[in-house]
């Protein structure tokens, strides 16, 4: 029941939460990819580079991101680079441990997707971040 207010209370509430959402676009990734390594599935070292790149250098970027957007005064773009920095964290990280090597027609696919996406979804930030976190917890 908590989780549901928690939930609600999230969604009806306007402010941005840049740390939440960057956790939501990198968790999903990490936890498909994380236990297909498995020579290295349960060491201390493979959890810490798979938490760098999923979850840790997407909150840093999204809070330097947030962090400029309120120095130069731009805040009433923040939801619109917010969403579409999830949308392209997301399927970035997607294609990365979906294609290890660098392919550059499905690079450039993901950068169109990523355009298309984010101008439809700025309007849902909060529900698809939401939305995300349901793909962890199905997992």
């Amino acid at each position: 029941m908590r989780l549901k207010k928690g939930v609600i209370n999230y969604l009806n509430n306007q402010k941005q939460y840049p740390t939440v959402i960057a956790i939501a676009s990198g968790l999903y990734p990490m936890l498909y990819c994380y236990p297909k390594n498995f020579s290295l599935v349960n060491s201390v070292s493979h959890f810490i580079y798979f938490t760098c790149i999923f979850i840790v250098i997407p909150v840093v970027l999204f809070d330097l991101v947030n962090w400029f957007l309120k120095k130069n005064e731009l805040e009433k773009h923040s939801l619109f680079i917010l969403a579409t920095l999830n949308v392209f964290m997301f399927l970035f990280l997607i294609k990365t441990i979906t294609y290890s090597s660098a392919q550059r027609k499905i690079s450039l696919l993901v950068v169109v997707l990523y355009f298309l996406f984010a101008w439809f979804l700025r309007r849902y930030l909060k529900r698809l971040v939401v939305l995300q976190y349901l793909c962890f917890i199905k997992f």
